[in-house]
């Protein structure tokens, strides 16, 4: 198994509550949910929360996958510590990877993604660089 794994719904046609709560209910194939956190602060340098999210921390039979379903990511690690970690580390990304497409070239869903993802959090460095405001 990978260590990282991005899971992102696209689906044509759909609203983005529709594509939110597939990818919610599909969280239940992972393994049980053991946690929930809701963090207010990120461990990676790359970025900082604007707003708290939920996480949430499903035990898998080898391990355990962190997953924030409103922004439609999904991560795992070998304890909930290290999912979460991880989880935070993909958000921000994604986030650096949108920073560096020009606009132009993200589809309308990558465009509404990078939308949602812009109102809970913040790049600081955009490519190892600090980001201009």
């Amino acid at each position: 198994m990978s260590a990282k794994k991005i899971a992102t719904i696209d689906k044509p046609n759909t609203t983005m509550a529709a594509t939110i709560k597939a990818f919610a209910e599909s969280l239940h194939e992972l393994g049980p949910l053991v946690e929930t956190r809701l963090l207010y602060q990120s461990p990676t340098s790359k970025g900082k929360l604007r707003t708290p999210i939920t996480v949430e921390v499903h035990r898998g039979r080898e391990w355990f996958f962190a997953a924030v379903p409103e922004l439609e990511i999904l991560e795992e690690g070998e304890t909930p510590d290290a999912a979460v970690k991880h989880c935070l580390e993909t958000l921000f990304e994604i986030m650096d990877s949108y920073a560096n497409t020009p606009l132009q070239d993200l589809s309308e869903d990558a465009r509404a993604h990078w939308k949602r993802l812009k109102t809970v959090a913040e790049l600081t460095k955009v490519n190892g660089r600090h980001s201009k405001k």
